[in-house]
This record gives structure tokens, sequence and C-alpha cells, in this order.
């Protein structure tokens, strides 16, 4: 939920707001800052005690319950057991002793959990406020879903000519299953996986991981990556250019897009801060592939994924990073984990407080070297 904004629900808004914005919020639910910062924790912890009983509902116990509610909350992805959150899908699983279990109603309230993680608490909020429209009509919302809807239906069609399986293969169902459940936990940027490993999906499902990885979740929300508005900007300024490069000089084309329940006009500063940004992130993501694939023994597709995962804070892997350090020189298993260990860093600054950081520091030495 942010340690800033914990810290703004007890200071007054003279000096909370700086630190509000600094760490990325950028929408205030209500005009006191102390109040927002109360009314999206009461949210927060709201949301995980839900999930946490709907969870206890389908039969997990509920401290497992508590604790996989809270990390699919908080996008974090992760799980009381150490084959992760496949364990529950296995039938080693015994379940909670009061309610039967049903991995399928479990499967599913983390799918929602997730998703509400990765969306701003302004929306959560007009939610709950029964502010259908402001909701339902946001831009992020509007594009998360379209995402989702045909990255699962391909996703699906490829689990399902694509899984590795020495049984023959899996049902449709069950390809929908991993397939939902991936590109949920991957654009979330959560992590969870409710299949044995994301090599055995396919091709198909690790390209459309990457890239839901690179998207991200909702601004304002816990989710990583280079956030959905951004992607929003871009992709509605490159359709307004199309659009008005068919149609005739003397028509006006309005750049607006609706957020957080209002019409916002997307100035041309507006999209370059977006655009910046993503180009920003998409260099910091390439250098740290042209890093990772210089480690022995770990090819493009590797090192594609893994920046991706670990600049985006999502934390699933294509490579068994045990069996890697025990089957190479320590320096490269370390390398590897010191490139992984400095995108998870970024990624969870925003990339820009870094570079911030970089060039005041930088200009402090040039002005000492000068004096």
């Amino acid at each position: 939920v942010g340690l800033v904004l914990i810290v703004t629900s007890a200071i007054s808004d003279r000096y909370g707001l700086k630190l509000f914005f600094a760490e990325g919020h950028n929408d205030r639910l209500l005009p006191n800052l102390a109040k927002t910062a109360k009314v999206t924790f009461s949210i927060y912890c709201g949301i995980i005690l839900l999930g946490s009983f709907v969870l206890w509902l389908f039969g997990v116990d509920f401290f497992e319950a508590i604790c996989q509610s809270a990390a699919a909350m908080a996008t974090g992805g992760f799980a009381t057991r150490a084959l992760g959150f496949y364990y529950y899908f296995s039938d080693a699983y015994p379940g909670n002793g009061i309610f039967t279990y049903n991995p399928i109603g479990a499967e599913t309230t983390m799918c929602v959990i997730m998703l509400l993680g990765a969306t701003s608490f302004l929306l959560i909020y007009n939610l709950i406020r029964g502010k259908l429209k402001n909701f339902f009509k946001d831009c992020e919302v509007r594009f998360a879903a379209f995402f989702l809807v045909f990255a699962i239906a391909l996703g699906t069609i490829t689990v399902y000519f694509q899984y590795d399986n020495f049984a023959g293969g899996v049902s449709w169902f069950t390809a929908l299953r991993y397939s939902g459940f991936q590109i949920i936990s991957c654009l979330t940027t959560t992590g969870f996986g409710n299949a044995p490993s994301i090599v055995i999906l396919g091709e198909g499902i690790i390209t459309l991981s990457i890239i839901a990885m690179i998207i991200g979740g909702g601004s304002g929300s816990t989710a990583g990556a280079s956030k959905q508005i951004r992607v929003v900007v871009v992709l509605k300024e490159l359709w307004w250019s199309i659009k008005y490069k068919l149609s005739s000089r003397r028509q006006l084309i309005p750049h607006n897009i609706y957020r957080a329940g209002k019409t916002i006009e997307v100035t041309p500063e507006y999209y370059r801060d977006n655009a910046l940004y993503l180009v920003t992130y998409l260099i910091v993501l390439f250098v740290l592939i042209i890093g990772m694939v210089m480690v022995p023994n770990i090819d493009f597709e590797q090192s594609f994924y893994l920046s991706a995962s670990a600049l985006s804070g999502t934390g699933n892997t294509v490579v068994d990073f045990l069996q890697y350090g025990a089957s190479n020189p320590l320096w490269a298993y370390n390398c590897l984990l010191w490139i992984n260990s400095l995108a998870m860093f970024l990624g969870r600054l925003e990339i820009m407080p870094m570079y911030y950081a970089m060039i005041r520091v930088g200009k402090d030495v040039v002005g000492k070297e000068t004096i």
C-alpha cells in the first residue's frame, strides 16, 4: 500500500502531499490527504480480509488464505509453499477440513484479488460507492479488459497445442485455466502460477507473458512495470495521428481520454512525459537483456523473460536458479543474481528517481571539481 501513504495518514497535507506524489500516487480519493491515506488503507485491508474469507470458504486453510490474499493484493506473489501457488492444485493439499476444497473457486478468487491489486485505488473507491460509469468507462479498465480477453484467448489456443505433457496434453478448459491465470498474474505483476512451470506451457504463453509484464498494472495501484496509462496514451496518440492524416486538414480531432471519473485532455506535454518514460523503460529493459545474455548458458529468450520479470517486479522465471548455480561457475551465478537484483531495484523505484539522483550527483561532482 506504500510506506509513504501510511506516513501521510499521520502528518499534515503541507508535508505529506509532496511525499504522496513522489512515491507514484497520482489519485486523491478525498480532498484531505490524511483521509485519503486512511480510506486507501481501509480498502486495502478490507479486500485482503474479504479475499481471505472467500478462500477459506473454498477450503483453503485460513492462515494460508490470509497469506495468499495479502500477497495477491500487494501483487507480491509470495506463497507459503515451496511449489508456490501450484501446490494448491495438487492432490497433496488437504484443505482446511471444514469446507470441501474447491481449486477452481480458489483460483478464480485469486484472479479477482490480483486484478483489484493492479487497479487504481480511486477506481476501486468509485466502484464501492456505486459509481459504475466512472469505473467501467475508465481508459485503463477498458484497455486491461481488451488485452486480457485477447491475450487469454490466444494463450488458451497456444497452451492447448504447445503444452508439454507426457500424458498427452491438456483439455481446452485446463488450457483456459493455465492461460487466464498466467496472463492475469503477469499483467498485474504478481507472479503467481497455477502450472508446474511456465516452460511447459509453450512458447506462445511465454511471449504473451513478456508483453503483459512490460505493460503492467494500473497507475495508482500496487502493480509495477511501465503502467497501463502510459501505453494507453501512446496508443491513443498513434491512433489520433493516423486518423488526422487520413482526414481533412480542417477537421479537429479532440485528444481526450476518460480517466478517474473525468475527461482529461492529452496535451503535447502530457504525451511527451508518458512517451519518454515508456521509451526509457524499454531502453533499460534492453540494456538488462544485453547484460543478462552475456552470462554463460543464458539464451536470449531466458534473458528477455528474466529482465521483463525482474524490472516489473513480477518474479516469474524460466530458469531454475538453484540448478543453474549448481551447474555453472559461481561468478556466473552471482552475475545473474546481481543483474536481476539491479532490475528489481530500478523497477520498484520507477526508474526516474534513480535517473534524477544520478543527474544530481553528477552535477554536484562536476560543480566541486570546477570549484
